[in-house]
């Protein structure tokens, strides 16, 4: 049998894809760097400041409770001092969304939490792309107070984040919002959230699809566990392992074999009290 030249470029392609292949699922296999993990659990500490559900999964509700980091806000110190909004109208809160500090544009904001107007609305998706994280967080979780479509749609887009416009906290706040106003067993964006690059987005989807009681959620979390390509953080398996165990989602058997591959001793832990139930 004769081999042409194209035949032979394309038996070094495939052995060059093939080791290709491997250096890559060698770098994955690499543990995270420190630095990258500090980063990460800066944001999520903020975030389970504001989110319960987040919280609890990183167990950060035991203890002292956590304080908001100000470095992942965005170009703005924080002032000594932060202003209450009790103001409910609305011209004067639309007013307040473009004050020059951050804590009045972050009050305001919340404030308008469920407030249905257009006016509200457009200002609200506006503010989700404010200099500070604050505000942006503030903003989609109000519009998912609201639950419209225009609000719906508004966080959706920032999930996606076509632009690579958004902070990971923005998003996950999104996410955390997308699981209060998407109707039942529309849960296919959450779920595909929990593969997303940022830790913050992953975990966020854990805590929503827990939440939501949407169907298969234990099997996705499950396998989260059984992430042969190290593409999850160590922190976002312990989530999904922390999350099987409030649900009840995980069968002892299952968590037996589970516990005999793994290797971090966090998640062992989880998954020993599992697998003793």
């Amino acid at each position: 049998m004769r081999f042409t030249a194209k035949d032979s470029a394309l038996r070094l392609a495939d052995s060059a894809l093939v080791r290709l292949q491997r250096v890559a699922d060698l770098v994955r296999a690499l543990p995270w760097p420190l630095p990258a993990q500090r980063i990460a659990k800066r944001g999520l500490t903020a975030l389970a400041y504001k989110f319960p559900a987040i919280a609890d999964l990183l167990d950060a509700t035991q203890g002292k409770k956590p304080r908001p980091d100000v470095r992942t806000t965005q170009r703005n110190p924080q002032p000594r001092a932060q202003t209450a909004m009790a103001s409910s109208d609305l011209p004067a809160l639309l007013t307040q969304l473009q004050a020059r500090g951050w804590v009045e544009r972050s009050s305001a904001a919340q404030a308008l939490a469920g407030r249905v107007e257009p006016a509200a609305q457009a200002a609200l998706i506006a503010a989700l792309r404010d200099r500070s994280v604050e505000v942006a967080v503030n903003a989609a979780s109000s519009l998912g107070v609201t639950g419209s479509d225009t609000a719906r749609d508004a966080l959706l887009q920032i999930v996606d984040n076509a632009e690579g416009f958004y902070s990971p906290m923005t998003r996950a706040a999104a996410v955390t919002a997308l699981g209060r106003v998407l109707p039942h067993g529309a849960h296919a964006r959450l779920r595909l959230a929990l593969h997303d690059p940022d830790v913050e987005v992953s975990i966020a989807a854990i805590a929503a699809l827990i939440e939501r009681h949407d169907p298969d959620t234990a099997t996705q979390l499950t396998h989260i566990l059984e992430d042969d390509h190290h593409f999850f953080l160590p922190i976002t398996r312990l989530a999904a392992a922390r999350g099987l165990e409030r649900m009840r989602g995980l069968p002892a058997p299952t968590a037996r074999g589970l516990l005999e591959r793994e290797s971090d001793d966090a998640v062992q832990q989880v998954l020993q009290r599992m697998a003793a139930a």
